[in-house]
């Protein structure tokens, strides 16, 4: 149940949390000027409550307390991110070390660390500034930051001079970091950081995704509910209908440079297949090949659509096919433009994209993959001649619907089911309709793949686009108009 908390409430909360921080940086410095942080030959028990007490205190008032947590909510990413500046203290760590103080197993990893991390945060203040800032770059480097002050605190201990100080040769320690004034770091900074990282993540979990479509296509979009979920589509122009079905990790909108030469001719309707774009994610589902499939022929029966030309481009040019070979009372004509029924490893053709070896890492950390917006263009720019032709716009697009909940999740099961594109053409000996099969020069099917599928399909057309890779709609837009306008 929602409370109405007002400004009073926050305000007394925020000076509540102020004189406890100030509480704690006391007794952490008098801890320090005691030397009762330094405890040789102990466990280091004052020192895990300095770092204990202050995290569960802010766990327990942030999830006890509305006023708290409204107060917490309120600050500034900016000023969180920008806080992490002081951590370049760490190239003193290195310092240390070569001076003698510190070993060099805690100094250099935990201190260039630091200095990352420091570094990352200076990267991201100007987008945070814009409001422009990459969701997937403030998790990496959030993830990071928080992983290296977990690092620090391990480290530390283990290099210690006491029973758990594992990793100590008896010579040099980590005693140097629990002498004041430098035992404020573990006993006060390295806690309240933990704790800034934690209040980053939960900032980042509530960040909104777009729920409007972008570019010329706006005035044509639509919703429809189907068992799959609600489908975002496009409906516009007028004349016999034609279905555009995009590629993998896409959308309707990767169609834009190819609508508008087609409208005065079709009745064109584009959808955002389930899972992807705007459309439901639903939980469960295998995105493989059957459950588009199924999907777009639920889409195709709710709106009665008939005497339907489908053009598909990557698994939009499989799906194409396999659905005019189960509904051939419906469907009139196929184009299927670099069909994506090919491939070797986990995650399929896109593999063979220049920095296709990326998407292995949805293999190891599956749903749980950090897809950053400049991993994700190298792996797209590998579908095209020219990389500068996939519209900067459009690619922003991508990168926010990705950050979607559950998004990661229908990506990772897509590459995860990419045998069951290859599966499909078991279905291509069905299809009864007129084909036009078309493949961009640089696609990442192997001529041998293309010659295998031109002899099993019998296209009424077959063209090659050059200067053209995977995603030739937006490589080589009117070609691909006007192979699906020539009948």
């Amino acid at each position: 149940m929602m409370q109405n908390i007002d400004n009073k409430q926050i305000a007394i909360a925020r000076t509540l949390t102020v004189l406890a921080v100030l509480a704690w940086f006391a007794a952490a410095c008098v801890a320090g000027l005691r030397g009762i942080v330094n405890q040789p030959g102990q466990p280091p028990l004052v020192l895990l409550s300095f770092i204990a007490v202050p995290i569960l205190g802010f766990v327990a008032a942030y999830l006890l307390s509305a006023s708290f947590r409204a107060f917490a909510n309120g600050i500034s990413l900016t000023l969180i991110v920008g806080s992490h500046l002081w951590r370049f203290v760490g190239l003193g760590f290195i310092i240390g070390w070569l001076n003698g103080a510190l070993p060099a197993g805690f100094a250099i990893p935990e201190g260039s660390g630091d200095i990352i991390a420091a570094a990352g945060a200076l990267a991201l203040l100007p987008s945070l500034r814009r409001g422009t800032a990459s969701r997937g770059w403030l998790l990496a480097w959030n993830t990071w930051g928080f992983v290296d002050l977990v690092s620090a605190i391990t480290m530390g201990v283990l290099y210690s001079d006491g029973p758990l100080g594992l990793l100590s040769a008896g010579t040099v320690t980590t005693r140097w970091m629990v002498t004041f004034p430098i035992s404020l770091i573990p006993t006060f900074f390295v806690p309240l950081f933990l704790l800034m990282h934690a209040l980053t993540f939960k900032k980042i979990a509530d960040m909104p995704a777009p729920t409007v479509a972008v570019g010329i296509l706006d005035q044509g979009v639509k919703t429809v509910n189907l068992a799959s979920g609600t489908v975002r589509y496009v409906d516009i122009g007028n004349g016999d209908v034609l279905l555009l079905l995009h590629t993998i990790r896409t959308q309707l909108d990767y169609f834009e440079k190819v609508i508008p030469l087609l409208t005065d001719r079709y009745r064109v309707i584009a959808l955002d297949l389930p899972g992807l774009g705007h459309s439901t994610i639903p939980p469960g589902a295998n995105f493989d090949e059957p459950f588009f499939r199924h999907s777009v022929i639920d889409f195709i029966e709710t709106l009665d659509l008939r005497n339907l030309t489908i053009a598909g481009e990557s698994i939009g040019g499989v799906l194409a096919l396999t659905i005019a070979a189960v509904l051939p009372e419906r469907v009139v004509r196929v184009v299927s433009v670099n069909p994506y029924d090919y491939g070797e490893k986990f995650g399929g053709g896109l593999r063979r994209s220049r920095f296709g070896f990326l998407i292995a890492l949805f293999e190891v950390f599956r749903s749980w993959t950090i897809e950053t917006s400049f991993a994700l263009r190298l792996v797209l720019s590998g579908g095209f001649v020219d990389p500068r032709n996939l519209p900067r716009s459009l690619f922003q697009e991508f990168v926010r619907v990705g950050t979607r909940k559950g998004y990661r999740s229908a990506e990772y099961r897509l590459y995860k089911n990419w045998r069951s594109w290859l599966d499909a053409r078991e279905l291509y000996r069905n299809v009864k309709v007129p084909i036009t099969l078309a493949y961009g020069a640089r696609d990442w099917s192997s001529p041998q793949e293309r010659e295998s599928r031109k002899d099993a399909l019998h296209p009424q057309r077959y063209v090659v686009f050059e200067h053209a890779g995977h995603f030739s709609a937006l490589e080589r837009p009117d070609a691909v108009a006007g192979l699906i306008l020539a009948s």
